[in-house]
This record gives C-alpha cells, structure tokens and sequence, in this order.
C-alpha cells in the first residue's frame, strides 16, 4: 500500500472511531510530516524517505489514537488474536442445517458373564528410541515431534511431559498452513488439549473462529500480550442459526516474536476441570523448547495406572478382584481422602463402568445406603460378612434456568447396581454404572461373586 493509501485509510478508521470533535491536530501532524520530507539535491536513496514517511505516519496516527477512549479500544481491536463481532449468533447455510438424529434403537439387555481377572502389571518406563528406529517409539511423543519439525522446518515448543489426567495422541505438519499441530487426550475419554504454533502470519482467524467481543480477555503469556475466549458457536439440530454459548471451548493466543501460539481445551471432564483461564496460561508458560528424552510427570494420586503405584502411597496391600465382567480391565487407581478407587472398563472403550472403593475400617466403617429408600435396600451375604445391596438411582431432572432445582426421584430401574460391605480390615463399595443404552446389566449374584473374588 502507498504512502497515501496507508495514510488514508488510517485516517479514515481513526475518524470512524473518534468524533471529528475531540480531533484537532489533523493539519498539524500532516503538515509536519510533508516539511520532513526529503529537500531537493539531497543524495540518499529515495526508498528510505518514504519508508521513514509511512512509519512516521502510523506512529503519529496511533498516538492520537491512544490519546482518547475511543482511540484506545480501536487500537485495542487491531491487535486481536481473534475475530470480534458483536453478533451472539449467526445463520447457518442452508446445507448446515440438520435434522435431529433419530432416536437409536437400544440393544437387547444381556447380563455379563464374568471370567478370571488379568494381573495388572507395573508400568515399565522405557527411554524412547531416540533414533526412532522401533516401531513403538515412532508413535511416541519424542519421534512424532521430530519428524513434523523435520517437515516444517522449526523447532516446536513441548510441555516438559503430558499435562495432568491427558496422555499424548499425535503431533504432526499441517502444510495447508504451515503449522505444528499438537493433539492430547483426556485419559478417561471425553475431552482434548490442542497445542497449535506457526511461523508468521496465524492462519487461525476465519468465519467460524469470529467471538463476540465481550467474551475476548486480554491477559499476559510470559509478559507478552495474549488473549483469551471462553465458549463456541453451538448448532443445535434442525436449527438455522449457530448460538454462542459460554463454556465447551477454552482457547489461549499469543505470540512470542515471530512464533504464534493456540492452546485449546475442548469438553471439561473430570480429570481436565482443573484447566481453568488462570492454569491454561501455567501451562502455556511452561513450554520448553525441548521435552527430555526420558522426561516422567510426577506421580500423581487421582490419576495411578497400577495398583502398586497405590500400594506406594497407602503403605498397605490393596485387594483386587480374580474375577471380573467379561472383557473389562483396570483404568485407574486413585488415591484420595484415605480411600482407593479401583476403575474398571472394556478394553475396547476409555471408559470406566465398574467401580470399587475401598479403605481400612480403622478410618470409617460403611453400612446401607441412607438415602435409598427403605425397600430398595436388600441385605446380603458376602462370605461370611454381612452386606447390602440395591439397584436404581436418583434422578435430578432437567436444570432449566430460572426454575427451582428439582428434587431429585428415586429411579428404581435405573443402570445402577451397587453392594457394599465391612470387614475386619476394610470397608468396601462396589457399583456398576454402564453407559445409558448400552443394554449391558449385572445383578446381585454377580456382584457378590467380584465381591467374594477380592483378595
């Protein structure tokens, strides 16, 4: 663009912002800047002039900016990482509008058989090949990041190890955009972290990225402005409008000289709540520019991945199930509150649908459960100890804003199963929750079998 367009078109956008009454150097700053250009017979490369002119122009043109409000907000908008509207909701394109999904039909009920429990083995810690040679170390952290920084031409900045409750899935080269693309997984299922970086103009600002302007923070990464959002466009089924909606989605931009920056948390599970707008920014300042090889994130008691990694911490043996439904296997261990949580799940799934909760009596003992209703709760032998067992649950109903809480209605069919019982040593808890739909069930024969296997 041209001295004169440049000086135009500020112009034009300043005056846009700021009543032309609170503006009175216009002629002033323009008639300076015309007398300091280059006097005839001067012998200079004339490139340089008007290279100082239009730099000249913009530095005189932001500073009456930022001398008012207006100016200040303006200026303010020009450096957005993100898209700002003011709408909290556009129209969809016709072909974007779809029907509701139909109702699928559920599978027949089946009860699990159970079958012999597999040892859980203690996680070994095994150094990446660093020559990338071993077909298990090519799908690790270590050699996916060499080989997209080979294709991209940069270095990548890592978290120094997996943040915590996600594990590393894929790390790779987007030429469409000349990005490094980093993808972590929550452990459990049900939520992502995505580390994006680029040399450059950002690729990031499109249609679907625009935010309304109020939703956009302005914060700091290492000292250098960043900014924050909050929520995403939702499209509900058969509507023709995207919707903002607070939550879902929390993105942090940045940039550090010419490197830009994106880290987005997508869903808001359980083992990833704890990533709030203050612990984003912890994390995006923690990037190194190098992870170490043998790097290993400190052992943490809500996210164990074997029953001795428990075992360490509580100081006594945990007792485990030999039998188990069909398929399932270990998940996780937690640690927490002097009570160990024992997840278990299909193989196939990262979900965690049998549970058994633990600690020594010495800390509390457990009987009935006390809000059930009376005639839900049937007493049980459990070897030789006496225990109790139930099936349903409470059910909260819809929240809908600005109504009453409904009280919670006792459910007396719902997939929820659960015995538990005391011992000399211990309390114990177990109950079997599947997903809603899935048609899988347990009964009470069943559970008293686990029970009676934990040894």
């Amino acid at each position: 663009m041209d001295n004169q367009k440049l000086q135009s078109a500020l112009r034009d956008a300043l005056e846009a912002e700021i009543p032309s009454g609170e503006v009175h150097l216009w002629p002033r700053v323009e008639a300076s800047l015309i007398a300091g250009k280059t006097q005839p017979g001067e012998k200079m490369n004339r490139t340089k002039p008007r290279l100082v002119f239009a730099a000249l122009t913009v530095m005189a043109l932001l500073a009456m900016a930022l001398a008012t409000p207006q100016g200040r907000a303006f200026a303010q908008r020009m450096f957005h990482f993100f898209a700002a509207t003011d709408e909290k909701s556009f129209p969809l394109p016709t072909e974007m509008v779809q029907p509701a999904p139909a109702t699928p039909t559920p599978p027949p009920t089946r009860l699990l058989p159970l079958e012999p429990a597999q040892i859980s083995q203690p996680t070994q810690s095994v150094t990446p090949d660093a020559t990338c040679s071993a077909p298990d170390s090519r799908a690790g952290h270590f050699c996916q990041v060499k080989s997209a920084e080979a294709q991209a031409g940069f270095d990548a900045r890592e978290f120094p190890y997996d943040p915590k409750g996600m594990k590393f899935s894929s790390a790779a080269f987007v030429p469409e955009t000349g990005e490094i693309g980093m993808e972590f997984v929550v452990i459990t299922g049900g939520g992502y972290l995505y580390l994006r970086q680029g040399i450059g103009e950002s690729s990031l600002i499109g249609e679907w990225d625009k935010v309304p302007e109020d939703a956009i923070e302005q914060v700091a990464v290492n000292g250098q402005y960043a900014e924050l959002v909050l929520g995403v466009y939702s499209v509900y089924p058969n509507a023709t409008q995207a919707v903002w909606e607070p939550g879902g989605l929390l993105r942090l931009r940045w940039q550090e000289g010419d490197r830009w920056f994106s880290l987005e948390k997508v869903g808001d599970p359980y083992p990833i709540e704890w990533i709030t707008k203050d612990e984003i920014i912890k994390l995006a300042e923690s990037l190194v520019d190098e992870r170490p090889l043998d790097a290993v994130p400190p052992l943490d008691p809500e996210y164990l991945s074997t029953v001795e990694q428990a075992e360490a911490l509580t100081g006594f043996d945990i007792p485990t199930p030999a039998l188990l439904p069909d398929g399932y296997e270990l998940k996780r261990v937690v640690w927490l509150d002097n009570v160990v949580r024992l997840m278990y799940g299909p193989k196939k799934s990262s979900d965690s649908e049998l549970f058994i909760f633990l600690s020594q009596t010495a800390n509390e003992m457990i009987g009935p459960c006390k809000e059930c209703p009376p005639d839900a709760i049937e007493t049980v032998q459990v070897g030789p100890w006496t225990g109790w067992y139930w099936r349903g649950g409470f059910d909260g109903g819809m929240y809908v804003e600005g109504q009453p809480t409904p009280t919670p209605v006792w459910v007396a069919d719902a997939p929820h199963w659960s015995l538990s019982w005391s011992t000399d040593q211990f309390w114990f808890s177990i109950f079997y929750s599947p997903p809603f739909g899935s048609g899988k069930e347990i009964d009470r024969e069943t559970l008293i079998k686990i029970a009676e296997s934990l040894r």
